[in-house]
């Protein structure tokens, strides 16, 4: 081999390794960026049902009922629910189940934080996330005995909230929208809809994984949970599944569109402005 061949083939390899290790500490480095805790995450894709049921990964049968006098975007697909808004089945690493709530919205429609907090992570990923916010709202926010994480997902842009940044009850996180949603099941035109995941801990330490949020011992918690009537000492999924049938329908609190919280003085409120009738 000629020997300025050999002498650029050895630069090329010298040079992909030199690459290939960058990139490999920067996605190190991103993957962990913002971790309180520190310590290894990881999200297998494959694990067994039980893990997930432990987790609280199921239907709770919980209902919404808002208060009188006021027109609010409801649920169109409930947590837990196997099915999309359309009827359809889904297709997921968790063996179908819903991790969240869907309310169906119309693009760009302001979404709230349901309590005050503070954001912890934020920004863009492909097919079933697209834009996205993470916010942890504390015990003392919700009066609730659990350190909550909510991903707000399918904004139509990226949040303009920044990473700390603190927010009230009812203010805007960012605009709804379909990114995520465009191809594949709902074809080129998108579904935009509000997708909202609530993880809970027993405390705020927390890390970041690329658009996810861990460590993977967080327990899942139906949205519609955070509306259970207070006090509240102990509460998950297994316990909201548990709930006699009358006590499932969860009279939730809102703020309309005219900045009014119903009722006065509540600490959290429906993810979507209301509109008086």
């Amino acid at each position: 081999m000629p020997k300025i061949l050999l002498a650029v083939l050895i630069a090329f390899v010298v040079i992909f390794v030199s690459v290939y290790d960058a990139a490999a500490r920067h996605h190190k480095e991103r993957g962990f960026k913002g971790n309180k805790g520190g310590g290894k995450m990881s999200f297998d894709k494959k694990l067994p049902y039980e893990f997930f049921e432990r987790k609280g990964l199921f239907a709770t049968g919980l209902e919404v009922v808002f208060p009188e006098g006021v027109k609010c975007p409801g649920i169109s697909s409930p947590y837990g629910s196997k099915t999309r808004y359309d009827g359809s089945y889904r297709r997921n690493p968790h063996y179908g189940y819903h991790n969240g709530m869907d309310i169906t919205l119309d693009t760009g429609t302001p979404l709230l934080a349901v309590a005050d907090g503070q954001v912890i992570h934020k920004g863009t990923a492909g097919r079933l996330v697209g834009s996205y916010i993470w916010v942890h709202f504390p015990p003392s926010s919700t009066d609730l005995p659990i350190h909550i994480f909510a991903r707000y997902q399918h904004l139509e842009n990226p949040s303009p909230l920044e990473i700390d940044d603190t927010v009230s009850v009812g203010q805007a996180v960012g605009p709804s929208g379909n990114t995520g949603t465009t191809g594949g099941h709902f074809g080129y035109g998108g579904y935009p809809h509000l997708h909202l995941m609530f993880l809970t801990g027993p405390d705020p330490t927390y890390r970041v994984r690329n658009a996810k949020v861990g460590p993977r011992s967080l327990d899942y918690l139906d949205p519609v949970g955070l509306f259970l009537p207070r006090p509240i000492k102990v509460i998950d999924n297994h316990i909201l599944k548990g709930l006699p049938k009358e006590k499932k329908k969860i009279l939730v609190s809102v703020k309309t569109k005219d900045g009014e919280i119903i009722p006065k003085g509540s600490k959290v409120v429906w993810p979507v402005a209301c509109e008086k009738e």
